[in-house]
């Protein structure tokens, strides 16, 4: 198991952008869906709880409806993907601000050309049930993901990996088909233990297997759920009487419900945690029985512009439209407060943001933009000539009709654009021929929902650089190219120093600030609601609503 010290350290600092598993539409068609708000329905009991400090155990009753796999690389419920998470390890761990944290890998190093790397592991770690982890461990977890009917996520991530060799107990070497910064960050899934499921079906069975995390597989009814027990090493349990027991939630109960949505069944007192999406903040934050805890998600909404219309092909224009849109009042007045600003479709809590900042509105620069682009005034109307004809600033903005609080935000950037002299006519149609038109390029501007991935890879969105072969992508709708960002993204897939990594990371960002192929309007938010028996260190992110985890505890 992970020692004690590395459990802790995990645990506290737990979460760029990952290459999805998933398609084209299925990323930006992410938010089209608006889900009703419920009515709360607390009682105000708990608001007398008392809370003395930290005590020992307790259970914490989490939610799933159905479980379909004990095996954390088959499941395909992603409430029980959170859950497992507790039991499971895996080799790097990427925290809120998307820096990468070793777990199970104490080291690691690039061949010169980026094409193989060599995986040290920690030599300290045991299983649940005492047997040693080993990079056996994780070949065996790699064959199980290419060979297998794994949840698709995981197989996406390991495309690009042509092959892996155990070296020594502790030491793997993994070959890829081509040079891959970003290879690490895939290496985020749960490492299963060879020795429980060598001689089984990894994906039928029915026992639990040891993990190497905080918490253990206790027990498992298939009409109740799953029981996690705290697990303690041998010198947390040799404590003598004067000496103060372990402190912290001692059991988890995966319960299946599956007559009640996971809000139900924390009005029902059923469960002690859940996540939430933004649209479902309304009528909780004000409660004094149970407290949210909010975090910036990776749905964010923005602009696509194509780069190749007559009008929306100067990045002064561009640039000038994203000036002129009231970001604060999209979010005041249609999200209910629930996001955040973006200037370019990304977390703006990532490093990777860093040197992305959000224009603040202002009609006076947009104009200076458009004037030094040729455009002018005349009677309240934009005018400029292009090809040798006086063209009025008129453009069509393309938005999902069956999103609705997409259509409120169109008309919003309507006014926002009319405003400047910018005449702009709102398009609403269904999803599959909004997405066609900007596959075929039959658009100016399309404001749509994009999930952004995990790992901080910009080549989807773009450039027609590949960042090795990673998943079905969103692609390059704008049609936007740039000679210099696609050799600074040839010269990253062969940059091995994280440091260097970084630093034309930034490069690539003050040139895709500058450029503005998509013009960013917000990033959501979405949270954890949780009963305020539950206290401790509670600081979920969009990869783990168990951050700190070993910290939290009850009170009666």
């Amino acid at each position: 198991m992970l020692s004690r010290r590395s459990v802790v350290f995990a645990g506290t600092i737990l979460l760029l952008f990952s290459l999805y598993g998933c398609s084209v539409m299925e990323n930006l068609n992410s938010l089209m869906v608006i889900d009703q708000v419920e009515t709360t329905g607390f009682t105000i009991e708990e608001t007398s709880i008392t809370d003395s400090g930290p005590v020992p155990g307790g259970t914490l009753n989490v939610y799933t409806d159905y479980i379909d796999n004990l095996n954390p690389l088959f499941t395909k419920n992603e409430n029980l993907m959170d859950h497992y998470s507790l039991v499971f390890s895996s080799l790097f761990k990427v925290d809120a601000s998307g820096n990468l944290i070793p777990l199970l890998a104490e080291k690691w190093q690039f061949a010169e050309d980026m094409t193989s790397l060599i995986i040290t592991m920690k030599d300290d770690i045991s299983w649940h049930d005492g047997n040693r982890f080993t990079a056996a461990d994780v070949e065996f977890t790699l064959d199980t993901i290419k060979l297998k009917d794994v949840n698709q996520k995981y197989k996406d991530r390991l495309l690009n990996v042509s092959g892996y060799t155990v070296i020594d107990s502790n030491t793997l070497k993994i070959v890829l088909k081509e040079a891959d910064p970003f290879i690490l960050y895939k290496l985020n899934f749960p490492i299963i233990p060879m020795h429980f499921y060598r001689y089984a079906d990894p994906g039928r069975e029915k026992s639990m297997a040891p993990g190497t995390g905080l918490f253990t597989f206790e027990k498992y009814e298939e009409d109740s759920g799953i029981v996690l027990q705290r697990f303690r090493n041998k010198t947390e349990y040799e404590i003598s009487d004067s000496e103060e027991p372990v402190t912290g939630i001692e059991q988890v109960h995966i319960k299946i419900i599956n007559d009640k949505t996971p809000l139900e069944a924390l009005l029902a007192r059923e469960v002690d945690i859940i996540k939430i999406r933004s649209n479902k903040f309304a009528g909780y934050e004000n409660r004094t029985d149970a407290n949210i805890y909010e975090y910036t998600c990776l749905d964010c909404e923005m602009i696509v512009c194509n780069t190749e219309d007559n009008i929306i092909g100067s990045a002064n224009v561009r640039k000038a439209i994203s000036l002129m849109i009231d970001r604060d009042k999209i979010i005041s007045e249609v999200l209910g407060r629930k996001a955040e600003k973006i200037e370019v479709p990304l977390n703006n809590k990532m490093w990777i943001a860093n040197r992305a900042t959000v224009p603040a509105t202002s009609l006076q620069k947009a104009m200076e933009l458009l004037e030094a682009d040729g455009w002018a005034k005349e009677d309240g109307v934009l005018v400029k000539r292009i090809n040798g004809r006086k063209t009025k600033f008129k453009i069509e903005l393309l938005v999902n009709i069956e999103n609705f609080e997409r259509v409120q935000e169109a008309y919003l950037i309507k006014e926002d654009l009319e405003k400047a002299g910018v005449e702009v006519v709102v398009t609403e149609l269904t999803w599959p021929d909004l997405y066609e038109n900007m596959k075929r390029k039959k658009f100016q501007l399309a404001l749509t929902g994009y999930r952004i991935p995990e790992i901080p890879n910009p080549y989807p969105l773009y450039t027609g650089v590949n960042a090795g072969e990673q998943s079905v992508v969103a692609g390059n709708f704008s049609g936007y190219s740039n000679p210099e960002l696609d050799e600074l993204a040839r010269t990253l897939k062969i940059s091995p120093s994280i440091s260097k990594q970084r630093f034309i990371m930034g490069e690539i960002m003050d040139i895709i600030s500058n450029d503005v192929p998509y013009i960013g309007i917000c990033i959501r938010k979405e949270a954890v609601l949780v009963r305020r028996k539950v206290r401790g260190s509670i600081d979920p992110y969009y990869l783990d609503m168990y951050n700190c985890i070993d910290s939290w505890y009850l009170i009666e």
